[in-house]
């Protein structure tokens, strides 16, 4: 997943990310051999997913919007603390832009 250009979803979201870049992010974890965990904020909300190393080999994924996040923590369980705290920050800072006016 890292590396992609999504196509944008929410023109809000497309507008604040243009303005702040470094809110566009993907974390990984748990790297295993041949797969690896992750969420990114691409889409506008929170992707949970695993990915297979093997490029033909499926993987999945779980959408949650970042108010449900704040409100429920995250999906998955097995976030380190300091990529949850990052993804907490992060989050925080993107509902607050999208609170604001354009």
């Amino acid at each position: 997943m890292t590396g992609k250009t999504p196509r944008p979803f929410d023109p809000d979201f497309e507008r604040i990310v243009a303005e702040s870049p470094s809110l566009r992010r993907d974390w990984a974890w748990n790297h295993q051999p041949g797969r690896h965990d992750g969420v990114h904020t691409f889409e506008g909300k929170l992707v949970w997913y695993t990915q297979p190393d093997h490029p033909h080999a499926g993987g999945g994924a779980h959408e949650q919007s970042f108010a449900d996040f704040l409100r429920d923590g995250p999906w998955v369980s097995d976030v380190p603390k300091e990529i949850l705290d990052e993804i907490r920050e992060v989050v925080r800072q993107i509902v607050s832009l999208l609170s604001r006016p354009p």
